[in-house]
């Protein structure tokens, strides 16, 4: 299995895997789009790259790949909300009390 830990740009530099426009949501309406939005964004995606790079030496199918992809995606992303409910214990921020006027 792979080990990977994955930064979050936010969006700082290269492509966004969500649709924003009304052509990218057409373009991910199917399958292919979908594939192809993915490709295009493992350039960007150190977690993408690496999943595909290690599918590719393995010579597993297109299916396992997503497979493959789709099961670090999940690993990543419990580990990241894991991260976030830490940081909320830790480090809890007090309502804030405004008086009415």
């Amino acid at each position: 299995m792979i080990e990977s830990k994955t930064t979050f740009s936010y969006g700082l530099c290269g492509e966004k895997l969500k649709p924003l426009t009304a052509e990218e949501v057409k373009e991910v309406s199917t399958v292919e789009g979908m594939r192809r939005r993915i490709q295009r964004y493992a350039h960007d995606d150190s977690l993408t790259r690496h999943v595909f790079d290690s599918a590719y030496y393995r010579g597993l199918s297109g299916e396992d790949t997503m497979t493959m992809l789709a099961y670090h995606a999940l690993l990543d992303r419990e580990q990241f909300r894991e991260l976030v409910l830490e940081q909320l214990v830790l480090n809890p921020m007090p309502p804030k009390i405004v008086q009415a006027k």
